[in-house]
């Protein structure tokens, strides 16, 4: 039984579904993810600015610093906890996600030995990580809990031995 509207119903979805799928290019230069359910979008971006992803967006996009409504500057640093707020032309809001960099647990932008301490006391029950600063720090592939193996990728890129991917 219809009401008359499954045409308008169908169409809605389909343009949520259009806006979530095509939020970058598909010739797009970083390596990103985008959780739908969990309104995270994830990638091993570190060392990458604000600039970097809005040249890889296809709508206007603002990047928030995490914790505060105020917009980056476009050379700032992507950082973990960041919301990325997609606008239409006219400035409506049509998504927001919070950014999670992998590697980068403390949520600085720089991949370095304080997110290896940061992994090292979550895994000692000493600072628990949760969201997607704990989800920044599964690292390993397949990993699910934080380890020795996700705190020692983080040493290697560090190192320069091998980049997180």
């Amino acid at each position: 039984i219809g009401d008359g509207n499954e045409d308008l119903t169908s169409a809605v979805i389909h343009f949520i579904e259009d806006t979530t799928l095509r939020l970058f290019k598909k010739n797009k230069v970083l390596p990103l993810t985008i959780d739908e359910e969990e309104k995270v979008i994830f990638g091993p971006v570190a060392e990458k600015t604000v600039a970097n992803l809005q040249a890889d967006s296809n709508y206007p996009l603002e990047v928030q610093s995490a914790g505060t409504q105020e917009a980056s500057g476009t050379q700032d640093k992507l950082k973990t906890g960041d919301r990325l707020v997609f606008s239409d032309e006219k400035g409506a809001v049509l998504a927001q996600y919070q950014l999670c960099v992998t590697g980068d647990v403390n949520g600085d932008g720089i991949i370095d030995v304080m997110d290896m301490e940061t992994i090292q006391k979550s895994i000692l029950n000493i600072k628990s990580l949760s969201g997607v600063y704990l989800k920044a720090g599964l690292v390993t592939e397949n990993s699910e809990t934080l380890s020795v193996m996700d705190m020692e990728a983080v040493q290697k890129h560090i190192l320069g031995i091998e980049k997180i991917k």
